[in-house]
């Protein structure tokens, strides 16, 4: 699981966990460039 604050490719940080699934976890986290909120799936491959 990401820790909240882990910043991916230096655009996106990590703000809270929403959900799992059978594909992986879903998170909220921030576009900083753009300070617009998005979701981030972290798909595990089977």
């Amino acid at each position: 699981m990401l820790q909240v604050g882990t910043m991916l490719r230096d655009i996106y940080r990590i703000d809270g966990y929403l959900a799992s699934g059978g594909f992986g976890n879903t998170y909220l986290a921030t576009n900083v460039e753009f300070d617009e909120q998005v979701a981030i799936k972290e798909f595990f491959m089977k």
